[in-house]
């Protein structure tokens, strides 16, 4: 058996790399803009929900009494919260993978400078 050539690889230019760069930085901006649309439209919406089915029963309530009010400003703080830590962790997960990328295409920058 003899051994495979290796057939040889397309030369990568420095300005390739740059432009891949230059959208992987663009698509991540977009994306954190369309999450966070997203996440606020959700929101509102269950809000104004909120508000519409609960209507007679809830805010009449919560006028009548103000330990009520209380007690849902804390649960809603608490609710915020959780939301916020969930995402924050996504944002960490997000941010891995694109410091994965970026040495990535350092390394390929390093290796278009030595040739």
């Amino acid at each position: 058996m003899s051994p495979k050539k290796r057939e040889p690889k397309e030369k990568i230019s420095l300005k390739d790399i740059e432009s891949k760069e230059l959208i992987i930085k663009n698509l991540g901006e977009k994306d954190r803009f369309y999450n966070g649309l997203k996440w606020g439209i959700f929101l509102s919406l269950f809000g104004n929900l909120f508000v519409l089915l609960f209507y007679d029963s809830v805010v009449k309530y919560f006028l009548k009494d103000q330990k009520a009010i209380v007690l849902v400003l804390i649960i809603t703080a608490i609710i915020l919260f959780i939301i916020l830590t969930f995402l924050k962790d996504k944002q960490i997960k997000v941010s891995d993978e694109k410091d994965r990328e970026s040495g990535a295409l350092n390394e390929m920058k390093e290796k278009a400078n030595r040739k």
